[in-house]
Parts: C-alpha cells; sequence; structure tokens
C-alpha cells in the first residue's frame, strides 16, 4: 500500500512538471498581457524577407500581370500574380523605407504617412483590379493598371534610394 501511494505522487509530480513546461506555449509573451494586434512601427515578422525583397516580389509579379492580363485563357495565373503582388503590397506598407530613416525627424513622420497612403492606394488599385480581371473588363483593367504604374512611379521617385 505504501508504494501505491508513492507511486501515484510520483505521477501527480510529473504530469504537473508536464504542465509547468508546457504553459509558456499557451501564454502571451508580455506577462498576463494580450499580444498586440500588429508588429510595432518598422518592426517586419519573424521569416519576413526585406522591403527590397517585397518590392522585387511585387515588380516581378507586376510585370507577369502586364503581359498577360488581356488573356482570358490565364486568368488564374494572373489572379495567382495579383495576390503574390497583394502579399508584397501589405508587407511593404508596414515597413519604412531606408530613405525615410535617413530623414530629419520633423520630416520623418509626413513622409512615412505619404508612403503609407501610396502604398494603400496601390493595394486598393490592385483589389480593383482583381475584381475586373475576374468579371473580364478588360477597359478598365488597362486603365486601373496605368493607375499602378504611375502609383508606382511616384513612390519610387520619392522612396527608392537613389542609384549612385
Amino acid at each position: 500500500m505504501k508504494n501505491s501511494s508513492r507511486w501515484a505522487g510520483v505521477m501527480i509530480l510529473v504530469g504537473m512538471s508536464g504542465v509547468m513546461l508546457a504553459m509558456p506555449a499557451f501564454v502571451s509573451p508580455v506577462r498576463g498581457q494580450d499580444a498586440p494586434a500588429t508588429q510595432p512601427t518598422g518592426m517586419r515578422p519573424r521569416g519576413r524577407q526585406s522591403l527590397g525583397g517585397d518590392m522585387r516580389s511585387m515588380d516581378q509579379a507586376f510585370k507577369m500581370i502586364q503581359a498577360q492580363y488581356a488573356d482570358p485563357t490565364k486568368n488564374e495565373s494572373t489572379l495567382t500574380y495579383l495576390a503574390t503582388f497583394e502579399t508584397g503590397a501589405l508587407a511593404a506598407k508596414s515597413a519604412i523605407p531606408p530613405t525615410i530613416n535617413r530623414m530629419a525627424d520633423d520630416d520623418k513622420k509626413k513622409a512615412r504617412d505619404e508612403y503609407r497612403s501610396m502604398m494603400r492606394n496601390l493595394l486598393r488599385a490592385s483589389l480593383d483590379l482583381e475584381d475586373q480581371i475576374t468579371a473580364g473588363d478588360m477597359d478598365k483593367a488597362a486603365a486601373t493598371i496605368a493607375t499602378m504604374q504611375g502609383i508606382e512611379k511616384a513612390g519610387h521617385d520619392e522612396f527608392r534610394p537613389k542609384e549612385n
């Protein structure tokens, strides 16, 4: 009888240890508080590529979209490239271009707001383009692509680091 009660005590101890070891997986990284819904400004989630990487993936996807959007037989492929573009735009919107980081403190907030506004407009246009391609309205799609090209050019002129 003495051994069975000792055995039960050991089992309880082992069970409690397992719960204590697993507990951090269920607890927010901030003591007793919910984790923030968004990343702090300028931080990127682990495993995400750089702003330059996001922009390169957007550029590659946008080139393919422009090359094939008018061909209805390639709609699925075009929509896949558009999803890649939208994902890159969303990630890039939360980043801060190096040109802004190098600005005087007084100018940073205005430039950051302008950059994010441009990225939101680009994202809105890409969502409109998705609707237009899905509906087969290629005239509107062509106009939206031209709008996106204009936003891209203005953004690059203002925020892309100048080549030496």
